[in-house]
């Protein structure tokens, strides 16, 4: 017996006919940190994902649980971006300020220039850093969090009947132990 057909299920992408059907015919099946990305992408980046997932909304899908943790993590995703974006501009104001406090020290030459054009620039990085904020969403006017319940509205699994969920949880915890995939990785 050859190598190939110990192994076909490695090769199925190499063949023409066997790729088209895939894209085709293949159902996409997001995780919790796939959809909460979308908090984190630039606005063109969001516009564009939107657009591909639309031409495929019959064929995505969200299990249950996924759609849960998205639920539960969402607005802490959103909080620490805001955070984030806050901070990196107090960095920004703080590099300027020991630019500027540099530049008044050196008293041989005649920085006016030079300051009337870094204040243009800190200007101009804090106008980009105020943009990416705008691009986070407000907790009540979540744009993504609409986006993405008109795409898996119809397309999300059922919850496991609690008996079923309990022995799930008792088999992850025996997976996490073992590190055993998947979701080992995802412990913390």
């Amino acid at each position: 017996m050859s190598m190939r057909s110990y192994f076909n299920h490695y090769y199925f992408i190499t063949d023409k006919k066997r790729k088209e059907k895939l894209w085709q015919k293949a159902v996409f099946v997001f995780d919790t940190s796939a959809l909460l990305n979308f908090y984190k992408y630039s606005q063109s980046t969001k516009e564009e994902l939107f657009s591909i997932l639309k031409q495929v909304k019959g064929r995505l899908w969200i299990p249950h649980q996924v759609a849960q943790e998205f639920h539960a993590k969402r607005l802490d995703v959103i909080c620490h971006r805001r955070q984030d974006l806050e901070q990196k501009c107090n960095e920004l104001k703080n590099g300027f300020k020991k630019v500027r406090h540099v530049i008044n020290e050196l008293k041989t030459y005649n920085w006016e220039s030079i300051k009337r054009r870094l204040s243009r620039l800190e200007k101009d990085a804090l106008k980009i850093l105020y943009q990416a904020e705008g691009e986070v969403p407000d907790f009540f006017e979540d744009k993504v969090l609409h986006k993405l319940t008109l795409l898996f509205n119809e397309n999300c699994g059922k919850p496991f009947a609690e008996e079923e969920r309990k022995r799930l949880i008792e088999e992850g915890k025996e997976r996490y132990k073992n590190k055993i995939p998947p979701g080992y990785l995802d412990e913390n």
